[in-house]
């Protein structure tokens, strides 16, 4: 399933998530927030105010990752610098600062 369709359907409430609880959460405040909104004039909830409600639950909720140790830096790609996580398990991809 693309990533795309995977984020959506979890948004949507139809997907299964089997970790990451945060994202279950955020999804959650989100589908609520959409609900709430078709109660006022707009019919769409349109991306920049699902970036809107995201970014302010998140950051209320202390969701966001912070950058990694840089001695934990493995590899770069086009777009993002890649870390090995504490657990020495997972990796953490991050956008590059410009």
């Amino acid at each position: 399933m693309l990533l795309k369709n995977e984020l959506q359907s979890i948004i949507s409430g139809t997907g299964v998530v089997t970790k990451g609880t945060a994202i279950k959460a955020v999804a959650n405040h989100l589908r609520k927030s959409k609900a709430a909104s078709k109660n006022a004039e707009e019919k769409e909830f349109i991306k920049e105010q699902e970036a809107k409600v995201i970014i302010e639950y998140s950051s209320e909720n202390d969701l966001f990752s912070q950058r990694p140790n840089e001695a934990r830096y493995l590899a770069q790609g086009a777009e993002q610098k890649v870390y090995l996580n504490e657990d020495n398990e997972f990796v953490t991809k991050f956008k590059k600062q410009e």
